[in-house]
């Protein structure tokens, strides 16, 4: 390590004095005029069924522009989230991931998967919207 002017231990990672002082930048700072902001709809359990899923409340919100389901993904050719190293394993087969759908639409395998994704003009009225959601879980 060394010491700067000040006396004061330093790390070498520039970023940290100004994420210490509060004056970091991060993605979610940059506010673009006319750009959406989502929010997901997500489970409350572990492992349950996916009885139903109703939006018509979000989609109807002030501010929405959409609201998607795994349903409305269904035959929009979305291949699954999880992917293998493209690695040969020990036997020389290759890794084999798990389907993992972009938006559960059947069954959820843990608590905060993605059940539905709301979409509007501003971030507080996504959340707002995806509140709005209801779905029928069986657990």
């Amino acid at each position: 390590m060394s010491r700067d002017s000040t006396d004061h231990v330093w790390s070498g990672r520039i970023e940290d004095d100004a994420l210490l002082r509060g004056r970091g930048r991060f993605g979610d700072d940059v506010r673009l005029d006319g750009v959406a902001a989502a929010a997901f709809v997500r489970s409350p359990h572990a492992h349950a069924h996916i009885r139903a899923i109703e939006v018509a409340a979000a989609k109807a919100a002030p501010g929405v522009l959409a609201v998607i389901t795994g349903a409305d993904l269904a035959g929009a050719n979305f291949a699954t989230l999880s992917q293998a190293v493209p690695l040969p394993g020990r036997d020389g087969k290759m890794a084999v991931s798990p389907h993992r759908p972009v938006l559960a639409s059947e069954r959820v395998l843990h608590v905060g998967e993605p059940v539905a994704l709301v979409v509007a003009e501003t971030l507080t009225a996504a959340q707002d919207a995806a509140e709005r959601a209801s779905v029928d879980y069986e657990p």
